[in-house]
């Protein structure tokens, strides 16, 4: 089908699928994966001059390698499911839902090969944000600080996911962006920054009513603490938030003001003080215990050990073996 003789969002979408039909770091102009564990970085895939990007892709060619970007990323579900996994997550997605992804977000599609799922995929520039966007979001600071604090902290990885809300504008604005990528009118980069801008509006407002509802829910610290005094081992941020029903961004800052402390500092504690008393009540060696608590870079856990108890683990074991010597001495 030629451009000019789509009609419909239906003939639109098609003609995107078949021409996106291509694996996906084709687009990017990288090389595939050399095996399932490579983490890919994509860099920016359109000319220079271009700060936003409006895409269709395939979920069949949409890679399903861990990777990251160097741009944002706003998916809009326009047909679901879709399942996907960010930071060690799974998610499913149904229509109607928006995910934001910071740059360093890593960003796997787990939707099985067939699947009829369609997204609305739009990349954007940091400099695109910052100059467009942030003045949309000043009486918005949740959704201001996620795009900010990419420039204070470049290695920052969190994300928004915001369920069906605003649905019927937001998916009418998804359906003018999809026909007018398909059918690239003479004026269709004009079209296309209108409903952006627009979409963009809306998700402040989602991000305003979703952080509304969040903040009338009461926050237990008790029952976050228990929770990870319970899988300290492979607790993250982003699981955590998940099992409480809150949005990884919102939940950070709720735990800082609860405790005073960030969510990492917290996790930390609670994973060397449990390897403390494993190395004193058990004759388990420093390496299984390290495992046991969640930690695989041996040199990263003898540091922080140190720094929490002013020892290393093996001066606690040697420690625990001269006690348990005079015990059996005496």
């Amino acid at each position: 089908m030629e451009r000019n003789a789509i009609q419909t969002v239906e003939e639109a979408i098609a003609f995107l699928l078949e021409k996106n039909k291509k694996p996906y770091w084709d687009n990017f102009g990288s090389q595939a994966p050399r095996s399932p564990g490579d983490i890919l970085h994509f860099s920016w895939p359109g000319a220079p001059s271009e700060d936003f990007l409006v895409t269709v892709p395939p979920l069949d060619c949409v890679t399903r390698y861990p990777h990251t970007h160097d741009f944002f990323v706003l998916n809009y579900c326009y047909q679901g499911p879709s399942d996907q996994k960010f930071q060690g997550a799974d998610y499913t997605f149904e229509s109607g839902d928006i995910y934001f992804l910071q740059p360093n977000v890593c960003h796997q599609v787990l939707t099985p090969l067939g699947n009829s799922g369609v997204s609305l995929c739009i990349y954007l520039r940091k400099d695109f944000i910052h100059r467009n966007c942030l003045p949309l979001f000043k009486d918005n600071p949740l959704l201001a600080s996620f795009f900010t604090e990419v420039v204070s902290n470049p290695q920052s990885s969190n994300y928004l996911i915001l369920r069906g809300v605003n649905m019927p504008d937001m998916k009418k604005l998804a359906e003018m962006m999809i026909l007018d990528t398909a059918r690239l009118p003479s004026s269709h980069r004009a079209l296309l920054f209108s409903s952006l801008i627009k979409m963009m509006a809306l998700l402040s407002d989602g991000v305003m009513a979703e952080k509304q509802k969040q903040s009338r829910q009461k926050f237990d610290i008790d029952a976050v603490l228990t929770y990870l005094n319970e899988h300290y081992a492979d607790a993250t941020m982003e699981t955590t938030a998940q099992h409480f029903n809150y949005n990884p961004s919102y939940f950070s800052t709720c735990i800082r003001r609860a405790t005073g402390r960030s969510f990492s500092d917290i996790l930390k504690a609670i994973r060397l003080d449990r390897a403390a008393d494993l190395l004193r009540h058990s004759t388990l060696t420093v390496r299984e215990v390290a495992s046991l608590v969640g930690y695989t870079h041996m040199g990263n856990f003898y540091k922080l050990f140190h720094s929490r108890f002013g020892v290393t683990p093996k001066q606690l074991v040697s420690q625990r073996d001269e006690n348990l010597w005079q015990d059996k001495e005496s």
